[in-house]
């Protein structure tokens, strides 16, 4: 996850200065060469540097992506088109682990070289479309340092609030899943492996079914109500999750966070193609950089700081998260035509 995380920063950086489909192009080759590495791996450092190359190949594609669909897609279809991109992210997410075990079945390696297919096949489908370059939307700053671009971008007030509640929001649903779910199996729950995954699955799906609503939703009510209800909604689910104790409760619950979840992010993936249209691969790189940084930290930062059982506190924690997005909403655009920061940001 790091090596994803840390690549992300600069890949959509890259892109606004030069073509973004060579970059796609490298990605994947990376993806599908790392995939099979560890396939084929025989021992331990072989095998950690075969996923360091297959997390550094996505970290280059999925930035870029957001950007060119910012690219090609207009305005008024973007957030619809963003909402089924969340989509397919989410139904990649929760069919993984099915399709895992249906391939360990056989044997492990064998879930590394379907990966590596899958994504030769994503290059095929990807170049037959983008047939030409994909030029970046910075090119006149050629002259200037990645750095420089990423600084002068990283430092505009609703850039920063981008990523934060990226971060933030990511932060507390990757607590929920991992040390929820990791509570399942064990005492006083007990809940079979298969239970416990019906449980997952119930939020993937749940949130493959929203994304694209919550397109249409940021497209009619604009990314700052999209997002509310998204964050008010999260809080609840994760405030009453800490206090289930059924199976079902559990799995309805599960359902509501992959839903709203939908609705925080489909506004932000938005917003992240318009705040600054010239350098959108730059804030991809910057908002989903630092939403995944969440995503690796959480399996760390949760254990070490929070008092057992963790994935109660987990979960009011991710509820406070969730809040405090709610808190923050006040100052996202309300429209996708507004100029950023409806309201004036300190030192922005």
């Amino acid at each position: 996850m790091l090596p994803f995380a840390a690549t992300q920063f600069f890949s959509g950086a890259i892109s606004d200065l030069y073509d973004r489909r060579r970059l796609v192009v490298l990605g994947l080759l990376l993806f599908s060469a790392g995939s099979w590495a560890f396939g084929f791996a025989t021992s331990f450092a072989f095998a950690l540097a075969a996923r360091l190359v297959q997390g550094a190949g996505f970290g280059l594609v999925a930035p870029v992506l957001v950007a060119i669909l910012g690219d090609i897609v207009p305005l008024e279809r973007r957030a619809q088109s963003l909402g089924y991109f969340g989509s397919a992210l989410t139904a990649g997410i929760a069919l993984g682990p099915v399709l895992a075990a249906i391939f360990g079945e056989a044997h492990w390696r064998l879930t590394f070289e379907a990966l590596g297919i899958l994504a030769l096949l994503s290059l095929l489908a990807f170049v037959s479309f983008f047939r030409s370059p994909v030029q970046g939307t910075a090119k006149e700053e050629r002259g200037k340092s990645l750095i420089w671009l990423l600084l002068t971008t990283a430092f505009r007030g609703p850039v920063l609030l981008l990523c934060g509640l990226g971060f933030a929001t990511f932060l507390g649903f990757v607590g929920i899943l991992a040390f929820t779910a990791d509570a399942f199996s064990q005492a006083p729950f007990d809940y079979s492996p298969a239970l416990v995954g019906a449980i997952l699955a119930a939020s993937g799906i749940s949130g493959m079914i929203c994304a694209p609503l919550a397109g249409v939703a940021t497209r009619r009510w604009g990314p700052r109500r999209t997002f509310v209800v998204g964050a008010l909604g999260s809080a609840a689910a994760a405030l009453l999750l800490s206090e289930a104790e059924s199976e079902l409760i559990f799995l309805l619950l599960f359902a509501a966070i992959g839903g709203t979840s939908a609705f925080l992010w489909t506004p932000l993936l938005t917003l992240v193609t318009t705040l600054i249209p010239g350098r959108r691969g730059t804030v991809s790189s910057l908002f989903n950089g630092v939403r995944f940084v969440g995503f690796a930290l959480a399996p760390v930062l949760w254990p070490a700081v929070l008092p057992a059982p963790v994935w109660v506190w987990t979960d009011r924690i991710a509820a406070l998260l969730f809040f405090g997005g709610f808190l923050l909403a006040g100052w996202l655009p309300a429209t996708l035509a507004s100029p950023p920061g409806a309201r004036p940001l300190k030192g922005s």
